[in-house]
């Protein structure tokens, strides 16, 4: 996975497939990591708001994605059934203006907490409360800068 700031915001984003599909593009691949290239206009993901272009996509369910190409996750989303849990992260730098405010919606974790599933899982537990259940096994030690959120995401390639 490739995000090009220390700091990434992660979001749990949960999508309940329409029968028409998520509603957004992947890209990229096993060494780049899978990427949302965009939203289908009316989509379930456009509609929910949350899921944004550019946003790397780390886990669908208890799939971590670590490794795969974009049609492999391509088929985790077409077999993940009608409702969708999404972990997703982006770039943030908290120098912007909107460091404040994205960090009250959903956590700011060091990017380097992406590239271990264990981590990840703990972390998102100790700010938002969720785990996959796939990992955790204690609490994360250092967690002073780390700040609670949630997120949720839809659907790829109308699947």
């Amino acid at each position: 996975m490739v995000l090009s700031t220390e700091w990434s915001q992660v979001e749990i984003i949960d999508l309940i497939n329409d029968g028409n599909g998520l509603g957004f593009m992947l890209v990229g691949g096993r060494s780049t990591g899978v990427v949302i290239k965009a939203l289908i206009p009316g989509s379930v993901a456009e509609r929910d708001g949350r899921l944004q272009s550019g946003d790397h996509v780390l886990q669908i369910g208890d799939v971590n994605l670590r490794g795969f190409s974009s049609e492999q996750v391509a088929t985790v989303l077409r077999q993940s059934g009608q409702q969708v849990r999404l972990i997703v992260a982006r770039p943030v730098e908290p120098t912007s203006p909107d460091y404040q405010a994205l960090a009250s919606h959903a956590p700011i974790i060091p990017t380097k907490m992406l590239t271990d599933p264990e981590e990840l899982d703990r972390t998102l537990l100790q700010t938002a409360g969720y785990t996959s259940g796939a990992f955790l096994q204690s609490p994360v030690e250092d967690s002073e800068e780390l700040c609670p959120t949630h997120i949720e995401v839809v659907a790829v390639n109308n699947t």
